[in-house]
């Protein structure tokens, strides 16, 4: 038996709900919405009806890594302005977490510097966006100044 999957939302999310409950999942991952498409509140609420209907758990993972710990001021900003977005559009699809990569500090940057940086934008878009889905921290691989090397290294 198939527990969870991540599912394409691609053919719409009725699609993405079909494939889940067809393979007997409990719980599925999807992005929040297509590229280009932003969702409307009966589409929303339709993805959060039909997933209570089939018995599926919902989580959410962030369609962009976000770069939280840019020194940019405007990428930073546009960054919380992302991940309070994807918040937002989680908590009306009914989801019962937001997963995020944790993305990396910027080059050169001081890991505490980097980190704090991150958490400062993580926790703006939590109380700005005011949803109420917890945030899930995925690690990335590969290169370096990763975030979970920043907090690994603490």
């Amino acid at each position: 038996m198939i527990l969870g999957i991540h599912a394409s939302i691609r053919a719409g999310y009725p699609a993405a709900l079909e494939t889940a409950s067809g393979l007997g999942c409990k719980a599925l991952q999807i992005l929040a919405y297509r590229r280009h498409h932003e969702p409307g509140d009966g589409e929303l609420a339709a993805v959060r009806d039909g997933a209570r209907e089939r018995g599926l758990r919902l989580i959410v993972h962030a369609r962009y890594v976000p770069f939280l710990g840019s020194r940019d001021a405007a990428r930073h900003e546009h960054s919380v302005a992302l991940l309070r977005r994807e918040l937002r559009l989680s908590a009306a699809l009914g989801a019962e977490g937001l997963i995020l990569h944790a993305g990396a500090y910027a080059a050169g940057e001081d890991k505490a510097r980097g980190l704090a940086r991150v958490a400062e934008g993580v926790l703006r878009a939590l109380e700005d966006g005011k949803a109420p889905v917890p945030l899930i921290l995925e690690n990335v691989p590969g290169g370096g100044r990763r975030l979970v090397e920043a907090i690994e290294s603490r």
